[in-house]
């Protein structure tokens, strides 16, 4: 899966135990929580919708990425790569610097890699970068739906977008 979206908003939300409503603890029993994206389809190959109604991305479609885990930090796998490489979410913003609405970014997905679960873990590799002078339509449509508050339902406990600072 390729995906390749513009940016209109990240927030944070909490993280839940796989298939409950339980809330994500980390080991010392802090409340996890992971990055929400709200991101305008520029091309992809990833599906979205409920389980019922699945279909392919397609330009355009407003969509939402859920990034957490080792997927939105794996410092240990960031520090092999050089600068501008795919990596964790937080290893690309990094890279990167400041967010703004319209960035570009490019979402892959790596391959699997056995870990202590039962479960592989599916590796998810993140590169940003700002939009290009062809891509201000694009752009200006990213910046149209920040302003106007565009949001998919993440959970209770997630704000509405236009309620958040920029990023």
């Amino acid at each position: 899966m390729h995906e390749h979206p513009g940016l209109i908003n990240e927030e944070k939300a909490p993280a839940y135990v796989y298939g409950t409503n339980e809330r994500a603890m980390t080991r010392d029993g802090k409340p996890k929580t992971k990055d929400v994206l709200t991101v305008l389809v520029v091309r992809g190959t990833g599906m979205i919708g409920r389980r019922d109604t699945r279909r392919t991305v397609q330009p355009g479609d407003i969509a939402t990425i859920h990034i957490e885990g080792q997927d939105r930090w794996d410092p240990d796998a960031d520090k092999t790569k050089a600068k501008g490489d795919a990596k964790s979410w937080s290893g690309a913003k990094e890279d990167h610097g400041q967010l703004n609405v319209g960035d570009v970014g490019r979402w892959h997905f790596e391959g699997e890699q056995q870990g202590k679960g039962a479960q592989p873990r599916k590796i998810r590799l993140f590169r940003i970068r700002g939009h290009r002078p062809d891509e201000l339509e694009q752009t200006e449509r990213c910046r149209q739906l920040h302003r106007s508050g565009v949001e998919i339902a993440v959970g209770a406990s997630a704000g509405n977008p236009a309620d958040h600072e920029p990023f």
